[in-house]
């Protein structure tokens, strides 16, 4: 059902299951997910929540906390679930990743670097913490290490882009034809449009 996007009859049958079982942590958490799915976090972080009295201290289950949070706008509280999955599990990855998502909606910018960065360090090739390092650092005005640490968006599977045939321009002197393509939103393609006069150089 969840696969489906039938989200009312998945919340019945894992109901249903827990009406069997309540305090099988799995079922909780599978609720949980289904919430998600279904844009609504703040269920989803009550069905995390009561899934970690279930399993306590699971990383995995403080990263889908965490992120349950963060959509639904609880930063700090995201921050604390992410913290708490780093800490019983240092390789977990995404957490340092999302928490450095967390610390950048905040402003919390160099903070925000640093757990990005720590993503990295623990899986060199996390296009999604590279990528999310970028956005940071732009915000910040590090362009150089920005716009460097953007291009990782290339990797990222679900990312709104084409892929054209043959490779991506790196700025070097060139010959032959560039084929220049609008990559996201309209007002991106507007802001970047002013350097397309500048290219023949």
């Amino acid at each position: 059902y969840k696969a489906e996007k039938r989200f009312e009859d998945a919340v019945q049958c894992f109901e249903h299951a827990l009406s069997i079982q309540p305090d099988a942590g799995a079922i909780h958490s599978n609720l949980g997910t289904v919430y998600n799915a279904w844009g609504r976090p703040d269920e989803a972080a009550q069905c995390f929540r009561r899934a970690l009295e279930c399993i306590p201290d699971h990383p995995e289950l403080l990263g889908n906390l965490g992120n349950s949070l963060l959509a639904g706008d609880h930063h700090d509280e995201a921050i604390a679930a992410f913290a708490r999955a780093v800490e019983i599990d240092p390789g977990h990855v995404r957490a340092r990743a999302n928490m450095g998502v967390a610390l950048t909606e905040q402003g919390r910018l160099a903070e925000a670097a640093d757990a990005l960065s720590a993503a990295i360090a623990h899986d060199p090739e996390y296009a999604d913490a590279h990528w999310n390092l970028g956005l940071t650092q732009l915000q910040a005005g590090d362009y150089d290490n920005g716009w460097f640490e953007y291009e990782w968006r290339r990797r990222l599977p679900n990312f709104a882009m084409r892929h054209p045939e043959g490779p991506a321009w790196d700025g070097k002197d060139m010959a032959g034809t560039l084929l220049v393509h609008a990559e996201q939103g309209l007002s991106d393609s507007i802001l970047f449009g002013r350097y397309l006069a500048e290219l023949p150089a």
